[in-house]
């Protein structure tokens, strides 16, 4: 063996000689360090998931409970609403709107109630289980003709008040269902729906009613017309003939009234112009019309409708009959409409959503005298601030002076969890270097002599 290789065995030898000892008490301490370090970074970590989780913990709770109650906010208003027209029996409409909602889709407890309001409103006359009854004929009603609960009711409210005097001895229910039957058949007969007809009844208003012209002669020739037109301008029209039609047929040489000086039915009037100028009219004759009856509105209907006498009158009959089946018609549309899977799919939720309110509805008086209680406590504490104002001033300055300072520490507080686990991770990164340069110390510290002797002993060798 060469005198370079004892020098490199030695030399290696020495060190792991040197370094075995102080490299496994370093290993020891710089684990316990590490443990502990980690310990702490967990227990900050700890810290964070426990409140987060307390918190979301706390508001979940709340919401459930809360939730049932709050379902119930928008009936209660619906409900006070309809209180100040002065109906008492609250209850009964609540039922009637539960019920309704349940078996048809598209209104809510809350819609029923609020259409209840249109309906007390116009037609005052109503008792309580009245209003009820006609809501619920209307919201019927809507439903078979594409409407809304609150449309159709304002419709069934002027409705009301222009036909039911000329069918005085029906009584308010009858009057509704037989409304009800010719607005459904008109929808289901004409190329229209429940707006539309409402729009042609309320541009019409009682321009036909006071000439004595029967309902289902309204609702047929409104009908007819919106095949090319919207159903205000079909009222529009048609009331430009009311207002035009008896002058018109004096100028013509022709009596549109009857004996008792009543208009008479419009497939009469038609079939007198048709006797008159056959079964077309030509320019001519169109223009000695319009300086007859002197409004381009009125001539439009008849130049629209001349030639349709026979359909307007078995459109008047069909009309007569269905008005005399109540609710059926209206019933049958509805129940079409309704057996599809997204209408089937909304009346689930209205009552998952009605069962919620009544769970709401058993927890409403605790939550009443919960806030009563309240009421009673801010009472006295808005009088006592009254007589002590500077006090109040004080504590006040007093309260924002701790709000300020508790702000403070909160967040220092929210920040230390995260900042916690930072400093450990840097400090156990500290402890790793420092056991590191220890070892380094301690180990070649001996090494660095050992090299030294070696060397001298080296030197002095008359060899070398």
């Amino acid at each position: 063996m060469s005198l370079e290789s004892i020098f490199k065995l030695s030399l290696v030898m020495n060190m792991v000689d040197h370094l075995s000892g102080p490299l496994a008490g370093i290993a020891s301490r710089v684990g316990a360090d590490v443990s502990k370090l980690d310990a702490l970074g967990q227990t900050f970590g700890g810290f964070i998931k426990a409140g987060t989780a307390m918190q979301g913990a706390g508001s979940q709770i709340t919401s459930a409970v809360l939730a049932p109650v709050e379902a119930t906010f928008e009936t209660r208003r619906a409900l006070g609403e309809l209180a100040s027209l002065g109906v008492e029996d609250l209850d009964a409409l609540e039922s009637a709107a539960r019920n309704f909602s349940d078996q048809w889709s598209g209104t809510t407890k809350a819609d029923f109630i609020s259409a209840a309001y249109d309906i007390k409103s116009g037609i005052s006359s109503l008792s309580d289980e009245g209003v009820a009854e006609f809501t619920a004929l209307a919201a019927l009603t809507a439903k078979a003709t594409k409407s809304t609960a609150s449309e159709m009711t304002s419709l069934f409210a002027t409705g009301y008040g222009i036909y039911k005097g000329y069918y005085d001895d029906l009584t308010d229910i009858q009057f509704g269902e037989m409304f009800s039957a010719g607005i459904a058949e008109s929808v289901r007969a004409f190329k229209t729906s429940g707006t539309g007809m409402a729009q042609g009844i309320q541009s019409l208003g009682a321009s036909a009613t006071t000439a004595n012209v029967p309902l289902e002669e309204q609702l047929a020739i409104l009908g007819m017309l919106q095949a090319t037109m919207g159903g205000a301008e079909a009222g529009t029209k048609y009331k430009a003939f009311l207002r035009s039609a008896a002058k018109g047929g004096e100028a013509l040489g022709l009596s549109f009234l009857d004996a008792n000086n009543q208009l008479l039915s419009m497939p009469e009037i038609l079939e007198q112009l048709r006797g008159k100028f056959g079964e077309t009219m030509d320019a001519a004759e169109k223009m000695e019309l319009q300086k007859a009856f002197g409004d381009t509105e009125a001539v439009a209907l008849i130049d629209l409708l001349y030639s349709k006498t026979g359909d307007l009158q078995d459109n008047i009959l069909n009309l007569y009959d269905a008005m005399g089946q109540g609710t059926g018609v209206a019933q049958d549309m509805a129940s079409a409409i309704q057996e599809t899977e997204p209408e089937r799919f909304a009346r689930l939720q209205q009552r998952i959503h009605n069962v919620t309110e009544s769970i709401g509805n058993s927890l409403l008086p605790t939550v009443n005298d919960l806030m009563g209680k309240g009421e009673q406590v801010l009472t006295k504490v808005a009088s006592w601030i009254e007589e002590n104002k500077e006090l109040v001033k004080i504590i006040m300055l007093i309260v924002l002076a701790i709000g300020g300072f508790l702000t403070v520490a909160g967040t220092v507080i929210a920040v230390v969890g995260g900042v916690g686990l930072v400093i450990t991770k840097a400090v156990s990164a500290f402890k790793i270097l420092k056991a590191g340069f220890l070892l380094a110390k301690g180990a070649l510290a001996p090494l660095i002599g050992s090299v030294w002797s070696f060397t001298a002993a080296l030197l002095a060798n008359p060899v070398t």
